[in-house]
């Protein structure tokens, strides 16, 4: 009983000092040294930038009924990239207000005239969340920047249409 009892006070004693030291770090510049030194856990996944002297590449690019088709029609194999929905707007808002959107998705590698479809939902905020965007979501602008032997880019705004009543 006794060597029970002295193992719980020395338990507790080193908890609470633990816990005074914590505090006393954390007053000391602890809050400003996790975020600083800590920055590196919350880098965004990708960041979608047109490099400057970009090649204009050609590209057909389509969405439809929840799914964006890339295809490459540069003349070129394409090593990877990013696609890009710019705007878009909400099914169900009326009248359709178009608005900035910044979902990404990850392109591979794409040989002359390959097609690639990708569901909506595989689009992510670019944080290091990886948010997929709403299931409403009808696009109106897509943009894509490949990696060719240099640099490519391409950009599509699709044709607005009429909400259904």
């Amino acid at each position: 009983m006794l060597r029970r009892n002295f193992l719980l006070r020395v338990v507790t004693e080193i908890a609470g000092g633990l816990a005074v030291l914590g505090i006393f770090l954390w007053l000391a510049g602890g809050k400003e040294f996790i975020e600083k030194n800590s920055a590196w856990l919350f880098v965004d996944w990708a960041t979608f930038v047109v490099p400057s002297g970009a090649l204009q590449i050609d590209s057909e690019i389509s969405a439809r009924n929840g799914v964006v088709t890339v295809c490459n029609s540069s003349g070129k194999k394409w090593l990877g990239g990013l696609v890009q929905i710019t705007r878009g707007t909400f099914a169900g808002d009326h009248p359709a207000e178009e608005q900035e959107i910044g979902l990404l998705a990850e392109l591979k590698r794409m040989d002359l005239g390959e097609c690639v479809r990708i569901p909506l939902e595989e689009f992510t905020h670019p944080t290091w969340k990886r948010i997929p965007g709403p299931r409403s979501l009808q696009p109106t602008k897509i943009d894509l920047v490949v990696k060719l032997e240099a640099d490519g880019y391409s950009s599509k705004t699709m044709g607005r249409s009429r909400p259904t009543q």
